[in-house]
């Protein structure tokens, strides 16, 4: 049923066509699916397929903007129906919950999927909009919460080069005492990441993590052990975070030695300036968990980016080498997953 349903939404998603993709999702509920299962098998599915299509370079990000806008609309309108045809919700819990995008994080809508999934087992549940900064978060709870009640906090990471911001969003509620439960691709396939910036819990799917956070929000849970970093790694990462723009404009003023024809092509020069953004938030938090597998990772996935653009390779090594030039001597342990990406990007697989 479903995967016949699924090349239909896409297609519908690729073209904007919101009244054909809703069809599809309610014509799943007619036939007996569960909501939920529509909103992780169909929906959730989908935004997956929509990053593909657009690593393949099948589409390009205004198709992907179209789609998650399709997509958003469908998901109100199969809650609404779901909500309106049940007896009550499943489960009946009257859990309070909050679901937040770590700190720096821009795709907001797995989070809208899991505050769909909650709902629809009765949770009472609040989306944190991203204009709320990490240090903004406990006084974001305390004007919304009810006092004396308990509640549990899920956040949201699609990308590993977040996870500095995850790293200080789950510093920010563990110090408040705040159960944290963690999900997205950004913590790594196997969630490897998620404890090392700080998760109380990471769930696999959104529905393994809706039924930890229900628990969590109805009981004391018990936090999970703090992973020592040493002062000086963290003073790194704190100095680099704090001067990303900084040290991009240096590395790209080494770019543009490279490459003067920058100077005459704004585009590219937007786009080189974005690789390298990114690039040195991938490093900084390879560094912070330790672990050059994350570099190693990024790089692979740069070059299918590049690939299946047709773009040369030489961009990736051109970026790193940048990068490292740009990162301060101080910088040790930044520098050292910096020259990682320096040799993955010299020998790409």
């Amino acid at each position: 049923m479903i995967t016949t349903a699924r090349p239909l939404y896409v297609e519908a998603l690729r073209v904007g066509d919101t009244e054909r993709a809703t069809a599809v999702a309610l014509g799943l509920l007619s036939d007996g699916m569960p909501a939920e299962s529509v909103l992780t098998g169909l929906l959730g599915w989908g935004q997956q397929e929509v990053g593909h299509q657009w690593q393949r370079a099948l589409w390009g990000v205004d198709d992907e903007h179209r789609a998650t806008a399709v997509a958003g609309a469908v998901l109100t309108r199969v809650v609404e129906v779901a909500t309106s045809t049940s007896s009550g919700p499943v489960g009946g819990s009257s859990a309070r919950v909050y679901i937040a995008c770590v700190e720096g994080e821009r795709h907001e809508f797995p989070a809208r999927l899991a505050e769909a999934v909650l709902r629809l087992r009765g949770a009472e549940v609040t989306v944190v909009p991203l204009s709320v900064p990490s240090g903004g978060l406990v006084e974001f709870f305390a004007a919304d919460a009810v006092p004396g009640r308990t509640f549990a906090v899920g956040l949201s990471c699609a990308m590993p080069s977040s996870l500095v911001g995850a790293w200080r969003t789950t510093g920010v509620l563990r110090a408040a005492g705040i159960p944290v439960v963690c999900g997205g691709r950004g913590f790594g396939r196997d969630g490897r990441w998620a404890h090392a910036v700080g998760a109380d819990m990471w769930a696999p799917d959104l529905s393994a993590g809706a039924d930890m956070l229900l628990a969590a929000a109805t009981s004391r849970a018990h936090q999970a052990p703090a992973r020592h970093r040493s002062p000086r790694l963290i003073a790194e990462i704190v100095a680099a975070a704090g001067d990303v723009d900084g040290l991009v404009d240096i590395a790209m003023d080494r770019v543009m030695v490279q490459w003067p024809d920058l100077a005459q092509d704004t585009a590219r020069a937007e786009a080189v300036r974005r690789d390298l953004v990114t690039t040195l938030r991938t490093v900084m938090s390879a560094a912070l968990v330790h672990d050059p597998a994350l570099v190693l990772g990024y790089t692979e996935w740069f070059a299918d980016y590049l690939r299946q653009r047709s773009l040369s390779l030489t961009h990736m090594s051109v970026v790193f080498q940048a990068l490292m030039e740009a990162l301060p001597h101080d910088l040790v342990q930044l520098r050292d997953f910096a020259e990682v990406g320096v040799e993955a990007s010299a020998h790409p697989s």
